[in-house]
């Protein structure tokens, strides 16, 4: 890590730059974005490049390339200071909105593409005769299934930040895990209910069919990935 350079005030919060550092690597960007990234969070007035180089020693070259990719990522946003016509860099305030972009950009794509990838193998094994309790295709429906629970995941975090709901992130926050396990909850009894129906009944069969219907509908209304 870098020499770090600032008041004593400063210093005690600048200590905890590797935990911003540890956790940006941890998610696939690079430590030096983590050490700026850490410091315009830290810092309650925005700086300059020049005073980023200058605290975390580092050079203009490698500050330049962090500062464009976090924000490429929606991490920080640049402003002009109204008496120096300085450029000046911070941290943004919605962190959410810094997930739901990293997720539009990078990892919602790439789940769209494996899942459709697998729902491609998963035709192919069954026209090459592999029957419903196949290894193969019990592997690959559940790996699609994994990434549709991904993608509503990170639909529902882009659909909140598009929607501007800041104001209600504290009641989101309460009101979401209960939300999930209460989903929890219905499905598991759903389970047990039907695995006391014998599987030839017109019970099972209804429950069975209900079942694919929802797949489906969420297979045909899963949103466009968003550019």
């Amino acid at each position: 890590m870098p020499a770090l350079k600032g008041s004593t005030t400063n210093q005690e919060f600048l200590e905890h730059l590797p935990e911003f550092e540890n956790f940006l690597v941890q998610i696939g960007l690079k430590r030096i974005e983590g050490s700026v990234y850490g410091l315009l969070v830290l810092r309650n007035t925005p700086l300059s490049s020049e005073e980023i180089e200058e605290v975390l020693g580092l050079s203009q070259s490698a500050v330049s390339n962090a500062l464009r990719s976090l924000t490429h990522f929606g991490a920080i946003e640049t402003i002009t200071s109204r008496d120096t016509r300085q450029r000046l860099h911070q941290a943004k305030e919605d962190s959410l909105s810094i997930a739901a972009t990293v997720f539009r950009k990078r990892e919602q794509k790439e789940v769209v593409e494996f899942r459709k990838m697998a729902e491609r193998l998963l035709i192919l094994a069954q026209e090459k005769g592999d029957d419903e309790f196949q290894p193969r295709i019990l592997r690959l429906r559940s790996i699609i299934l994994t990434c549709q629970i991904a993608e509503a995941v990170m639909n529902f975090v882009i659909e909140v930040v598009d929607l501007d709901l800041k104001d209600f992130y504290p009641d989101l926050v309460q009101k979401f895990p209960a939300a999930l396990n209460l989903l929890t909850q219905g499905l598991a009894q759903a389970k047990k209910m039907a695995t006391r129906i014998p599987k030839n009944s017109i019970a099972h069969k209804l429950i069975d069919g209900i079942g694919r219907v929802a797949q489906s509908t969420l297979r045909n209304t899963q949103p466009e990935v968003r550019k």
